[in-house]
């Protein structure tokens, strides 16, 4: 096929009515291919074959590649674009003098550390784009002053370049775009003024040394765009290409005012500071003009500052109109987000709340029940707050105390709660939380935490008997992933009294070091249960049971499989992977009628489990045959380091698994027999087994 369409865009090429173009996609010339480890493009004018006017290079290696000497250029003197990527440009560099025409050449993630290339490039006057990225050169010598005709230069991310002559950037008269991020630094005051003598640049990527240096330098003026970091020349950083770009680190505040800052503040999308002396509110630091634009914040160590909004001392302003994601991280002083009464508008787009280690912080915002924030958030992340007692202090509206004291999170995707020591609810005094579109929830490290809701103005139904941690307050419908870790004051998770939606679409249930927990999964939620696909439970020294179940009797037993057999809801029918670790008040791991559901478990891992002696416990009393087939799919089964463990079932059952590619087991000194039924596993299974009884028992079940 590429070679029709090349012999077609060669005819189309050689026809002499008027001048066309022709695309190959294999780069030959009379004496040299090029090589194999290569690919190669060109694009050509007329008839001639050696009329190319673009070459494209580039080694398909992950590392530089050395391109051989070769005359593959010959005849190319009318080549406008050169694209050459990860190789060693030595070999070739004589070439490059060839093309006296080039316009733009790209010599990226190359090896350019010869010291004959600032010279040759610097010949080739009549380049507009130069892209030295990601390559290895380490300095730009006086013959780059030649290339007075450069409109963009990228240097992004060359990392050894270390010396640029003096004069030479500003020679650069007609540069456009200057493209330095994460490569040379300078503090010089002169370098500088080179910078601010281009008067036609509009894009620029650089890091620049600290505020105090820039003076009231006119060098920001006329940015359209820009990536830029003040201060921080030493941090490396990936940002968003397509946002223009500001990072003020270990400034000092002081010098913001006097200096074209200002002007780039209006223009910047994305925002990162680290200011240790800040204390100023942001809106009377800067005039709010300077937040307008302003769609990513993040300020980290500002250990002044005590409010990052206060509007107690100016007239009502909106304030940070189109924010769409703030990150506070080490504030160790600031008690309020925003201080006083929200004015319209502000914040009105927030999507993103990341707060990370502000100890003095008591509580995130102050709402009503309609609040903006409210509908718009969707996502929430609090870690390390010491002093945290609450998401939102709610402000009534004037309803019905009940709806006034009911919020919804009418957007709201995810929910993250980490090592918050005070932590007590999503607020003091809210009656009913919804969370219409929750997708995961991550709950750890809360030692105070003992529900989402308090009971507020709800009717005091007093301490329940078991607590638990979800109540019928609290509305999940969409949640697809939930973690609870080190959560200490609970003995269930689930209320019997939940909403009819709420987890029925739940997939992932991750639970560790609770250490109160003594069920999993009640009778009455395996119901609701349907969709669930990955239970992971550690470390939980007095859960009981995983999934509730007691002793049935020969016709409790007949009328589950009634159930089952009719295919209405019981157990968890959708789940692939159960782990359990350290849970060492568990003794069994599965009933017969909870097994015959698991159709399509593929995964068992049980570890450190001591008191546990099945993991199938036997059948009721005269109920001793059964042929439903159990765990038809499984795959993988790992049970190790089960002090107590006797057998996998003693039940008389039937196991054939076609599917089973490895099964391991060991360090279960009780166990003498693998299972009182049948086993049945392919032959070619991988058997991890320790124990020799078990593993010619095991090897016997090969079919």
């Amino acid at each position: 096929m590429h070679d029709v369409v090349r012999d077609v865009g060669l005819y189309i090429a050689s026809d002499q009515r008027e001048e066309r173009f022709a695309v190959s996609h294999r780069v030959e010339s009379n004496k040299d291919v090029v090589p194999e480890k290569y690919t190669s493009s060109a694009l050509r004018t007329g008839k001639s074959s050696h009329r190319n006017e673009l070459l494209l290079l580039s080694c398909m290696s992950k590392y530089s590649s050395e391109l051989a000497a070769t005359t593959m250029f010959e005849g190319m003197k009318e080549l406008k674009v050169l694209d050459i990527k990860r190789t060693i440009i030595s070999p070739i560099l004589s070439s490059l003098p060839l093309f006296e025409n080039l316009r733009v050449l790209y010599l990226e993630y190359c090896d350019l550390r010869s010291e004959m290339v600032g010279a040759v490039i610097g010949r080739l006057g009549t380049l507009m784009i130069l892209s030295l990225r990601g390559s290895q050169i380490s300095q730009l010598p006086d013959e780059f002053k030649n290339l007075s005709d450069l409109r963009l230069l990228d240097l992004t991310g060359c990392s050894v370049l270390r010396s640029i002559s003096p004069g030479v950037i500003s020679s650069l008269s007609r540069l456009e775009e200057l493209l330095m991020w994460n490569s040379f630094e300078n503090s010089a005051k002169s370098w500088l003024g080179e910078l601010v003598s281009l008067g036609r640049l509009t894009n620029l990527e650089m890091f620049l040394p600290s505020v105090g240096n820039l003076g009231n330098s006119l060098l920001f003026e006329k940015l359209e765009r820009f990536q830029i970091s003040i201060g921080s020349m030493h941090e490396k950083a990936v940002v968003n290409p397509s946002d223009n770009y500001l990072r003020l680190h270990d400034v000092d505040a002081i010098y913001l005012l006097g200096t074209g800052i200002i002007e780039l503040l209006k223009k910047t999308g994305t925002l990162d500071i680290k200011m240790r002396n800040l204390s100023c509110p942001l809106n009377l630091a800067l005039d709010t003009e300077c937040w307008e634009n302003l769609t990513d914040l993040t300020l980290e160590d500002c250990y002044g500052l005590q409010y990052l909004i206060d509007m107690t001392l100016m007239a009502p302003r909106c304030v940070f109109p189109v924010l769409y994601s703030l990150k506070l991280k080490g504030l160790r002083w600031l008690e309020k987000i925003y201080h006083g009464e929200p004015t319209l508008g502000s914040l009105q787009r927030l999507r993103k709340l990341t707060l990370s280690d502000l100890s003095a912080l008591k509580y995130v915002l102050k709402i009503e029940s309609q609040s903006s924030i409210l509908r718009n958030l969707e996502e929430l992340y609090i870690q390390d707050c010491q002093s945290l007692e609450e998401i939102f202090a709610f402000e009534g509206s004037g309803h019905h105390e009940e709806e006034a004291n009911e919020i919804t999170f009418l957007n709201l995707t995810r929910l993250t709660l980490h090592n918050l020591p005070s932590f007590i609810g999503i607020s003091k005094n809210i009656y009913k939380t919804n969370f219409p579109q929750l997708i995961t929830m991550d709950l750890r490290t809360l030692p105070k935490f003992t529900r989402l809701c308090r009971n507020g103005l709800a009717p005091d139904c007093g301490y329940d008997a078991v607590q638990h941690l979800l109540d019928p307050k609290v509305d999940f419908p969409e949640l697809r992933e939930l973690r609870i870790c080190f959560l200490k004051n609970f003995k269930e998770i689930w209320n019997n009294q939940l909403s009819p939606r709420s987890f029925s679409k739940l997939r992932c249930l991750i639970v560790s070091n609770c250490s109160k927990l003594v069920h999993l999964v009640p009778t009455f939620m395996q119901s609701r249960l349907q969709q669930l696909e990955m239970i992971s439970v550690e470390d939980c020294p007095s859960i009981e049971e995983i999934f509730e179940f007691r002793r049935l009797s020969v016709a409790e037993e007949m009328q589950i499989n009634k159930i089952i057999d009719s295919r209405q809801t019981h157990g968890v029918p959708h789940l692939l992977s159960l782990n359990i670790y350290g849970c060492n008040s568990l003794k069994n791991l599965l009933s017969p009628s909870i097994a015959r559901s698991l159709g399509q478990l593929m995964s068992i891992t049980m570890h450190e489990c001591h008191k546990i002696e099945e993991i199938i416990t036997k059948p009721a009393r005269g109920d001793e045959t059964e042929d439903k087939i159990m765990l038809p799919r499984l795959k993988y089964l790992k049970i190790w380091n089960l002090s107590s463990l006797i057998a996998f079932s003693q039940g008389n059952y039937n196991f054939a698994w076609p599917s089973m590619k490895k099964l391991s087991t060991g360090n279960c000194p009780k166990m003498i027999k693998f299972c009182s039924g049948s086993l049945n596993i392919p032959r070619d299974v991988y058997l991890d087994v320790k124990g020799n009884n078990i593993m010619q028992e095991l090897d016997m079940c090969r079919k």
